[in-house]
């Protein structure tokens, strides 16, 4: 019968072991499902970061392009910047000229024109021509050279965009050096010629 008495006591100490492991569990359960909910809470959140970091990265791929391409540019205070735009491209616009001269008119004979020149992601083209002095008395050459003059354009890529304005001093006598006896094109005229800096790229005194 002594031994009887053991079994209630075994009974509640069972019981009492059973009832602390399935608080433990559950107490278990609650940390696991808090730290699942930390995780995918942390997993959004980067989510959410992430396209922004993404438009940082390209942005500061295309700065970094962009200060590349600005370090093989020319200043505006380079004297090879001014030597282009005060010397080389007036040439370019004489020779576009001297090719509408056919002939016949006496050397002395002179047109000046005012131009603005602009120069965009390394495009230099002309934006404005106008007549502001003629004694060609031909109305028909003075239009085709205005054309002419309004129609250049030309690349050069170590050009920063720029706008200048200026007049070129159109001679007959400075035209034979624009103008090829052998086939008459002047696309092929020799720029590399001297000018007065006048603006009219002749290398001939006003």
């Amino acid at each position: 019968m002594r031994s009887q008495r053991w079994i209630p006591a075994l009974l509640v100490a069972a019981l009492l072991a059973g009832l602390l492991w399935q608080v433990q569990a559950s107490r278990a359960r609650t940390r696991a499902a808090r730290a699942r909910g930390s995780s995918n809470g942390t997993n959004a959140a980067a989510a959410q970061v992430a396209p922004g970091q993404r438009l940082l990265a390209v942005a500061g791929e295309v700065a970094d392009a962009e200060l590349q391409e600005r370090a093989h540019k020319l200043s505006p205070r380079a004297a090879a910047f001014i030597e282009r735009v005060d010397d080389l491209y007036p040439r370019h616009l004489y020779a576009a000229a001297a090719g509408c001269y056919e002939g016949g008119i006496q050397r002395d004979y002179k047109m000046r024109f005012a131009y603005k020149l602009a120069g965009v992601g390394g495009e230099v083209r002309v934006t404005d021509a106008r007549l502001i002095y003629s004694n060609f008395e031909d109305g028909k050459l003075e239009g085709c050279m205005r054309e002419a003059i309004l129609g250049a354009h030309w690349r050069d890529d170590e050009m920063p965009d720029f706008t200048d304005e200026d007049e070129l001093l159109v001679r007959v006598r400075g035209m034979k050096k624009y103008l090829q006896p052998d086939d008459g094109d002047p696309s092929g005229a020799d720029l590399d010629g001297g000018a007065d800096g006048d603006g009219d790229g002749s290398g001939e005194a006003d």
